[in-house]
């Protein structure tokens, strides 16, 4: 093996692979610059929308998934280190950490990288602060994201989705 990607898996990445091995053969695919800044975002959208590949809908889908799943787990989270469960510690902390990654919430991702070890390691005297500063960057992200969201609504006001549900209010 002379190379690997390591998730998440990226467009972008992948071509650099190819091209690496490849040469010119294999183009970029026209992969999205990240502009100057991106690295106060809680989350680089870029990574999103290069997954969804122009699909605005999948685009909306997979931001309000993210939301409503990252709340779900954050809350299990919660619960586990009440019941100073370490092995749901650390389930709930891989999924976050998965989740986050794939989204590009890289502050997110590794708070939870974080929590996973604390958990794998079952001493969780640490976990209270690292859980709070988790909590702390979800709502980072959630506002980010809900922002983005309204951003994709037309100019006319109406919302993109087709299926009449309201985005945010899942999230």
């Amino acid at each position: 093996m002379d190379d690997y990607v390591s998730k998440p898996v990226t467009a972008l990445a992948l071509s650099e692979i190819l091209n690496r091995h490849l040469g010119s053969a294999v183009s970029s695919g026209g992969a999205v610059p990240v502009p100057d800044g991106s690295q106060t975002r809680p989350v680089e959208i870029e990574q999103i929308q290069e997954v969804a590949d122009g699909d605005v809908e999948f685009e909306r889908d997979l931001i309000v998934t993210f939301l409503s799943d990252s709340e779900e787990q954050i809350r299990g989270l919660e619960v586990a280190l009440r019941e100073q469960d370490a092995e749901g510690v650390r389930g709930r902390a891989h999924a976050i950490k998965g989740s986050s990654a794939n989204t590009g919430a890289k502050v997110m991702r590794e708070l939870a990288y974080q929590l996973e070890k604390i958990g794998a390691g079952k001493e969780l005297a640490q976990a209270p602060d690292v859980y709070s500063n988790l909590k702390d960057a979800f709502e980072q992200a959630r506002e980010f994201l809900r922002a983005y969201l309204r951003s994709l609504d037309s100019p006319a006001g109406e919302s993109l989705r087709t299926d009449g549900q309201d985005p945010l209010s899942k999230a």
